[in-house]
């Protein structure tokens, strides 16, 4: 099986709220494929939602930016993961990394507002 299946197979487990499975899948495939963004933001994104590692969680993220720095999906979760620790201005760094990398993303601009808004 290669990376982007067993990413897909992930994402079939998280959905259907097998998160261990899930992360299982998602760590196999960065093993198969280091340099695998989705599989390194899934694992970020596992580790932030479900674990609340949060400092864990934008390494994670950061790690997917050093492979794909234009990555909106890890820039914005970066964002999101620096606003849960104490690291504001990062947060704030990244979400308008986030906004200029896609500007017309109604995700990344809402949480940007909350954020700015808090």
């Amino acid at each position: 099986m290669n990376a982007n299946a067993m990413v897909n197979m992930g994402l079939i487990y998280k959905h259907q709220n097998g998160i261990d499975d899930a992360l299982k899948m998602f760590k196999a495939a960065k093993q198969h494929e280091p340099g695998n963004v989705a599989a390194i933001v899934n694992i970020g994104c596992i580790e932030f939602e479900e674990y609340q590692h949060f400092d864990q969680a934008a390494i994670l993220f950061l790690d997917a930016l050093e492979i794909k720095p234009d990555d909106e999906e890890a820039l914005c979760n970066l964002a999101l993961a620096l606003k849960k620790t104490t690291y504001i201005d990062y947060a704030k760094m990244a979400f308008e990394e986030a906004v200029n990398v896609s500007p017309g993303n109604t995700f990344i601009l809402t949480n940007y507002m909350m954020f700015l808004l808090e």
